[in-house]
């Protein structure tokens, strides 16, 4: 009876302690027996390891969701890196090609011509160039397409109200276009093409300043006139895709190109008195032959070979100041035309030489003096129309 008594109230002190820590931690429905989990245990809130879980699947999810939307964004820039052509060599793809271009305002003024080589084509010129224009490109970044620019110096660059300017002394040579048909009444002309170094039409073009260059005064040379400078703004279009792989061979750049120009004329006066005055000279010395009798053959035929020496030389000296041409120019023209007359007078001179040494003397003088007018008349005339053709 004791032991009955004794174990009661055991069990009722063990109850009393676990009714107070369940109220000192907190947590009334958790139950420190090792027997199986009461019914408030089994119906209350959910346990620790189920919040865990459910913050692991959620975190999952999350970091899927995460992991696809950047993979897409990952995706999506590629294709628009592999859709979009490289550039051309020295010309910039546009970046936004519906956009307008920004006009880059240009002047041009012409030096001098440091020097001037017709038989090589090309010549040397000194010349300032300036650039106004508002944006975010280089407008200053030009190069010279038909010849090598030498040197640009900047002298002077500002930004004012959003508005670039740009000032260079340059030193360049380029090419000329000749045109030697009527030397040496020849007019060549000299120009300076310039373009952008990287951008197309898509993104800038060159306008003409002229309000800076209406009094501008073309360059003095000596030998020379020139006209005054003309300056233009044309397009150029590239039909090549400039060998780039993954571009179309059908690819087409167009630029923006700034054009000034002169042309030269060489002085009518001089140079018609130095090209041919040697040569006509010759040719009234060739004519001097039908002043001699008939019987004088042997002089006559000397002079005449005196003048086709005389007329080879001038064509020889004026052919050294001209390039390979695939034409005749005026001055061949004539010389030839003068070859032929002094050929006509040797001619002419055998002929009346043989009537005087066969006995017909008479007949030699009409002859002679008939011949020796239409030869002379005759060369008078053609050396006119070819300068009147000219």
């Amino acid at each position: 009876m004791r032991r009955a008594d004794h174990s009661s109230a055991l069990a009722r002190s063990r109850r009393s302690a676990e009714h107070s820590s369940r109220q000192r931690f907190g947590f009334p429905y958790f139950s420190f027996s090792r027997g199986p989990l009461s019914p408030a245990l089994r119906s209350g809130p959910t346990s620790f390891s189920g919040v865990s879980r459910r913050k692991q699947i959620l975190s999952s999810w999350i970091a899927g969701a995460l992991a696809v939307v950047l993979l897409s964004l990952a995706v999506a820039w590629a294709g628009e890196e592999a859709a979009t052509p490289p550039a051309a060599p020295g010309k910039e793809a546009a970046a936004t090609p519906t956009s307008e271009p920004v006009k880059v305002s240009m002047g041009l003024f012409l030096l001098r011509i440091d020097a001037l080589d017709l038989k090589s084509e090309t010549a040397t010129i000194s010349f300032y160039v300036w650039t106004r224009w508002r944006g975010d490109i280089d407008g200053s970044a030009f190069e010279i397409i038909n010849g090598t620019l030498d040197s640009k110096v900047s002298e002077y660059k500002e930004t004012k109200e959003g508005e670039h300017y740009a000032y260079y002394r340059c030193r360049a040579t380029v090419n000329i276009d000749v045109d030697f048909k009527r030397y040496p009444f020849d007019t060549h002309r000299l120009s300076i093409a310039m373009e952008h170094v990287e951008l197309d039409v898509r993104q800038m073009v060159w306008e003409v300043d002229t309000a800076s260059m209406k009094h501008l005064a073309s360059p003095a040379r000596s030998g020379w006139s020139i006209s005054p400078p003309a300056f233009a703004v044309s397009e150029t279009t590239y039909q090549t895709n400039w060998g780039l792989a993954g571009v179309s061979p059908d690819e087409a750049t167009v630029t923006s190109r700034f054009t000034a120009s002169i042309e030269l004329r060489h002085e009518p006066r001089a140079s018609f008195v130095k090209t041919f005055l040697p040569l006509f000279i010759s040719m009234l010395i060739t004519f001097l032959a039908f002043l001699i009798s008939s019987e004088e053959l042997e002089a006559r035929v000397g002079i005449g070979v005196a003048g086709i020496f005389g007329a080879v030389t001038s064509q020889s000296l004026a052919s050294d100041n001209l390039p390979e041409t695939a034409y005749m120019t005026l001055s061949d023209q004539i010389h030839n035309a003068s070859l032929f007359f002094v050929f006509a007078t040797l001619l002419t001179s055998c002929y009346v030489g043989y009537l005087a040494r066969t006995g017909r003397e008479a007949r030699a003088i009409k002859v002679d003096q008939t011949l020796g007018l239409c030869v002379t008349l005759g060369y008078v005339a053609v050396v006119s129309v070819l300068l009147a053709g000219f």
